[in-house]
């Protein structure tokens, strides 16, 4: 008040007021002022326009936000397609509100490099020592992006499938956080994926010169988009990558609607620039490492379930010898069994990898149905001056039921290369597979197979 007050005493009246104001008081008048008929109504129209103009901003900003579209932002879109019921997946994002009008926020105006005529970098990297994967429960899911009960709304994910993994090692588990987690996304034809790393940048993926980076809200973020037309796949592809605090942030989506694209993108961007961070990996520490894997003696390996899927010894060639074997079991979700023969400089490596659920292993080369000595041909090399001998030095072969066999063969003959793969009894259930013989292929398989002994590779007469 005392405030108010000194600013009132401040103020004085100019002096010719002063004597007009003086001079009536003499004559015992109020002075006049001219009507002024046309303010009242001026007001109530400047009102009407203030309201007006009001309502249209916010309607402009709000509901309508369009960034500049040269920048690779669009306006949100209206519906994204529904995930099919079908689908399976760790957990789905529900809305919140149920589809009822809510509240908003300012959502980044984003500059996306067009870097679809560029050539990337592309980064090869592994971990340090060994690293196991663990699937995310869906709460996990749910608390590495900064929620408690649900997925938070203003990632605006209502309606995608998630599903998550980490990678630990036992470096950075005795007391750390895990090494990098990955969450997946999928409703209809549009897809993410959301990678995080304590400390750093995601590792792996493809890095652009030409990229975008920008300042963000006091963040430095990279930002790049692909047109179909490039990459000949039918879809736009963005990806941001940013630091924000101590978590590395990579946000890639993949959708035809450019508009969805840019607008999850910039949205992501402003969640995890968020001042108290939106990420965490934290938590993600289980209670219990496991192994890393087993050295095995040439008995515990033929012990083993999985050594059906190993040649056995009739299928070796002459003169080769157990060098090792090794058993791992990843979280529950594959189990491997690897084992190595060598002959001098020639060695023989198989590892036997059995998935509990289709498509969680390496993409194959050949189905077993397609192992022929021109198919082994055309994946191997020849060693110079030995036109008899070749190499393969990573060779898939899929054997179905979420089993695959890698080779890695060195210093053998087409005939010993297909007799060893051939050679494998694989499961009693297995069903043998005729192989049509040619000019090329003069090798058949007996069927049916006599079980448990091996097969037996013939030269035709």
């Amino acid at each position: 008040m005392n405030r108010y007050r000194s600013y009132m005493n401040r103020i004085h009246a100019p002096s010719g007021l002063r004597y007009r104001v003086l001079e009536a008081a003499e004559r015992g008048q109020r002075p006049r002022r001219p009507a002024r008929r046309w303010i009242g109504a001026g007001a109530l129209a400047a009102c009407f326009a203030l309201a007006f103009f009001g309502g249209w901003q916010a309607w402009r900003y709000a509901a309508h936000y369009q960034p500049d579209p040269t920048a690779g932002v669009a306006d949100p879109p209206a519906v994204i397609t529904p995930a099919p019921a079908e689908t399976e997946h760790t957990l789905v994002v529900e809305d919140p509100f149920d589809g009822q009008p809510h509240g908003f926020f300012d959502v980044p105006a984003l500059e996306f490099a067009d870097v679809t005529d560029c050539s990337p970098y592309l980064i090869d990297w592994d971990w340090k020592g060994d690293a196991s994967v663990l699937p995310l429960t869906p709460q996990e899911i749910i608390t590495v992006l900064g929620g408690t009960d649900e997925v938070p709304w203003s990632l605006l994910w209502s309606g995608f499938g998630l599903d998550g993994t980490a990678w630990y090692s036992g470096e950075s588990l005795d007391g750390g956080q895990s090494l990098m987690v990955s969450i997946t996304g999928e409703n209809g034809d549009t897809s993410f994926t959301l990678e995080l790393s304590p400390g750093q940048l995601p590792p792996g993926g493809e890095s652009y010169p030409d990229a975008a980076v920008q300042d963000y809200d006091g963040v430095a973020v990279t930002a790049w988009y692909t047109r179909p037309d490039g990459d000949g796949g039918p879809n736009y592809t963005y990806c941001v990558e940013l630091l924000s605090g101590d978590m590395g942030v990579r946000f890639t989506c993949d959708s035809p609607d450019q508009e969805t694209v840019s607008w999850l993108s910039c949205v992501l961007v402003r969640y995890a620039a968020q001042a108290d961070g939106g990420f965490t990996t934290e938590h993600l520490t289980p209670g219990e490492i496991p192994a890393a894997g087993e050295e095995l003696t040439l008995a515990d390996v033929r012990d083993n379930d999985l050594n059906s899927w190993l040649p056995p010894a009739d299928a070796l060639p002459a003169g080769f010898t157990f060098e090792g074997g090794r058993a791992e079991q990843n979280w529950g979700e594959q189990s491997l069994l690897s084992a190595i023969w060598n002959r001098g400089e020639d060695s023989i490596a198989v590892t036997v990898c059995r998935s509990a659920g289709d498509g969680d292993y390496p993409e194959a080369d050949l189905a077993l149905e397609d192992v022929t000595a021109s198919a082994l041909q055309g994946l191997g090399r020849q060693y110079a001056g030995d036109d008899a001998l070749w190499q393969w030095s990573s060779l898939a072969v899929d054997w179905g039921d979420g089993v695959l066999v890698e080779y890695s063969l060195r210093g053998l003959t087409l005939e010993e290369a297909l007799g060893l793969i051939l050679g494998t009894p694989g499961r009693a259930s297995t069903s043998v597979v005729e192989f049509p013989a040619t000019e090329k292929d003069p090798w058949t398989v007996p069927n049916p197979m006599p079980d448990p002994s091996p097969w037996q590779v013939l030269p035709l007469q």
